[in-house]
């Protein structure tokens, strides 16, 4: 047998983790026209290859001109065979359900139907499934793909808290280039009113005052 392709084994992936949800799960609807691909995830809904580390499949709802058309994206960050079948799996479970289903109570049966465990959100392959998995790879052979590598940005020396000395309730942001130390502070000066400003989380360790950035950006 001649080693197929990423999307061959994709598309073969597919037909046969259909069929075996359509014996699985009773009542199940399994006609949606599908469009599988593999490579960087979407940030959102609509963007494609914008390469999201953090979700390793999506389905999208009437896509391809169609009502039961889906498009379903598998990271190009995986290369376990058995993984990305479980993902393939918790993605035909989210198209052949109906819009707005999610993760629900229904979806959540059909997953641990086909033998997935965990959160509903964030399933994994359980014993049934990889027994699964194992027969479809002796089928299809290995998976033929080689993960890509994501490199997540190293978050830099997060910034100090400076506040207004004389009661304005000014706060704003600063490097420490620009505050010093506490051992040789800088003269500050408020943003709002022009008077003398601190910095308020002198004393905090790293952590902390990335807490302290975190609340600041959400107020």
């Amino acid at each position: 047998m001649n080693e197929l392709t990423t999307d061959e084994w994709t598309a073969g992936a597919v037909e046969m983790l259909t069929d075996f949800i359509r014996d699985t799960v009773p009542g199940v609807d399994t006609r949606a026209v599908l469009q599988v691909t593999v490579g960087p995830m979407p940030r959102q809904r609509g963007q494609r290859g914008t390469g999201d580390p953090r979700a390793v499949g999506l389905c999208e709802y009437a896509v391809l001109g169609l009502k039961t058309g889906r498009q379903i994206t598998i990271t190009d960050t995986e290369s376990s065979a058995v993984e990305v079948l479980a993902i393939i799996d918790h993605e035909l479970i989210h198209a052949f359900m109906p819009v707005g289903e999610g993760h629900g109570k229904r979806f959540e049966r059909a997953v641990r139907a086909i033998g997935l465990t965990g959160k509903a959100t964030a399933t994994r392959p359980g014993p049934d499934f990889k027994v699964v998995a194992r027969e479809i790879v002796e089928t299809l052979g290995a998976y033929p793909h080689r993960a890509v590598k994501v490199r997540r940005p190293r978050q830099g020396n997060p910034m100090h808290k400076v506040v207004c000395s004389g009661g304005c309730g000014c706060i704003v942001r600063a490097s420490s280039k620009w505050v010093g130390t506490p051992d040789e502070p800088n003269y500050l000066t408020c943003m709002g009113c022009g008077g003398p400003a601190t910095v308020a989380d002198w004393g905090m360790t790293r952590d902390e005052r990335v807490l302290v950035n975190a609340a600041l950006d959400g107020r």
